[in-house]
């Protein structure tokens, strides 16, 4: 370890990985709002004439305001990363690719696997 060189610090890729590990987490956040949006619409369409059902139906439009909160993070974090690479491109060391999955994919494999899971 003694005579390895260290490669100096690209603030640049510093910004690019932290961006990523944001749209990541928002990622994940969409995906788990969309399977609790799935669960409470389950719940209210698998008993609909519960005694609660006006808290079942309350929950389910909460989960999907959380949704539409964590679609627009998701989106927002997607589109500040693919900015930041397309405009810093020749200033990292390794090639950035801009990330490619839409919110839309996110919502589709949340559903997919909902089952499965």
């Amino acid at each position: 370890m003694l005579g390895k060189k260290k490669k100096p610090f690209n603030p640049y890729e510093k910004r690019a990985d932290d961006a990523l590990y944001e749209v990541w987490e928002t990622r994940d956040r969409l995906y788990e709002k969309t399977r609790q949006v799935i669960t409470r619409v389950g719940v209210i369409n698998l008993y609909p004439d519960g005694a609660d059902r006006k808290k079942a139906v309350s929950d389910a439009e909460e989960a999907k305001h959380a949704l539409l909160v964590a679609i627009g993070a998701y989106d927002t974090a997607r589109m500040e990363y693919n900015d930041y690479v397309e405009k810093n491109a020749e200033k990292f060391d390794n090639h950035k690719e801009k990330w490619t999955t839409t919110s839309h994919e996110i919502i589709e494999w949340a559903y997919k696997y909902y089952y499965k899971g």
